[in-house]
């Protein structure tokens, strides 16, 4: 139903039970908002007690992929004002980026950095993996291989070299990628000030 159609109402609905018996839980829907919001950020960023920052901010990237592409409808509950949170699991990483070389200000910008890079990707790949329609990611892969099998693709020999290269487009591989370079571009800020 998405944030604009969610009432206390609709909860009780869906609980099956009756609206006035929500309201000794929850004093308003912005504080069921709230509490929503709160529970899905702890699953975000829910520690695997990786021994590394890196092992760690992979990981943290990959529960956030994982857990947005399972339930995309929490993008919107995310994307809402919401009081801070403390979370272990930032206190833990920057700990270690702290303990790695990195000054606090810089590891705070580089695992903040990490976490909007990979929703970032996310919100990418949830808007063009909507549907299997002309917009898809994948049936616009497919016109570029078809393109660089092509006369039209003559004049481009990389391009036909590199695309009839690739087996198929991969969501998977690209994510794995981008969060494999940042961490090792996170890597060279060690003893950088922030």
């Amino acid at each position: 139903m998405g944030l604009e159609g969610f009432t206390i109402r609709a909860v009780a609905r869906f609980a099956s039970v009756p609206t006035m018996s929500l309201y000794t839980h929850f004093t308003s829907k912005e504080e069921l908002l709230d509490l929503m919001h709160a529970e899905v950020v702890l699953r975000l960023y829910a520690d695997s007690e990786c021994s590394s920052w890196q092992v760690g901010v992979l990981a943290l990237c990959d529960r956030i992929r994982s857990t947005l592409i399972a339930h995309p409808h929490w993008v919107p509950l995310l994307s809402r004002p919401a009081m801070p949170l403390a979370i272990p699991l930032r206190e833990r990483l920057l700990g270690l980026m702290v303990a790695d070389g990195m000054a606090p200000g810089a590891a705070f910008v580089a695992l903040s950095t990490a976490a909007l890079t990979a929703l970032g990707l996310v919100l990418v790949e949830l808007e063009l993996t909507r549907t299997d329609g002309p917009s898809s990611v994948r049936q616009r892969f497919a016109r570029l291989r078809d393109w660089a099998s092509g006369p039209a693709c003559a004049a481009y020999p990389m391009s036909r070299q590199a695309l009839t290269a690739v087996e198929g487009f991969d969501l998977n591989r690209n994510f794995a990628l981008a969060m494999d370079t940042l961490v090792k571009g996170l890597e060279l800020t060690r003893g950088a000030r922030a």
